[in-house]
């Protein structure tokens, strides 16, 4: 008898007990041994596999507006990913699913992940690798050969405003990694004492907005001195 294992509140509810009345599994790939999920907006309703995409089943909606161009402003590519989501690969073939999936999506835009960072070299360079990584398959999907939708149309990287006038360098590489695709940078500064609160920026210090170097760096980035 199948068993549920832990809670995670973002993806699903999987707990300890078999399969209630009414429930369904959905597979167990990205499961480990034993462990199913239930749907955690219904528990009498589906379970689905941790990590899968069984649950794009759970509901189907027409499409409103097909020919509508659309540009998806946000969306990210990764491969062997093994922290905070449970979907270790996105890359052109999945982005492609889902955005020929009814919807007349011409482009879209990438915005930095932390994926494919350089593994040498300078600490501050390695966010390069990133634009390189997302520059090549934004090249792929030009051909056509993934669908009539440009993926990557616009690349946003990381630099590390807070390395002040020494950002440029960094800058000038993305930039050439991508001279036609490349649009600018996220930063994140989000920052919150509390252990239990997880700190996602890539720099975890506080009062970032405030620093001299951090705004040195947005200068730079500006194009201001």
């Amino acid at each position: 008898m199948r068993r549920l294992a832990k809670v995670d509140s973002q993806y699903g509810l999987i707990r300890n007990g078999p399969l209630e009345r009414g429930q369904v599994e959905w597979g167990a790939a990205g499961l480990d041994s034993g462990q199913t999920l239930v749907d955690p907006h219904h528990l009498g309703g589906a379970i689905v596999a941790f990590g899968g995409n069984d649950w794009l089943a759970l509901t189907q909606e027409p499409t409103l507006e097909p020919e509508l161009p659309i540009c998806d402003p946000h969306h990210h590519f990764w491969d062997f990913r093994t922290a905070r989501v449970p979907y270790q690969r996105y890359l052109l073939h999945e982005l492609a699913a889902d955005i020929h999936s009814g919807h007349n999506v011409r482009s879209t835009v990438f915005i930095e992940a932390r994926a494919m960072y350089r593994a040498e070299g300078p600490e501050e360079m390695r966010p390069v690798g990133e634009v390189e990584f997302v520059q090549g398959l934004a090249a792929a999907s030009a051909s056509g050969l993934y669908g009539p939708g440009r993926a990557a149309a616009a690349i946003v990287g990381h630099a590390n405003l807070n390395l002040g006038a020494r950002v440029e360098p960094v800058l000038a590489a993305l930039r050439a990694a991508s001279p036609n695709r490349f649009r600018g940078i996220r930063h994140s500064v989000t920052w919150d004492p509390h252990p239990e609160v997880e700190n996602t920026a890539a720099q975890k210090s506080e009062g970032q907005l405030a620093s001299e170097q951090f705004r040195a760096g947005a200068r730079v980035l500006a194009g201001t001195t």
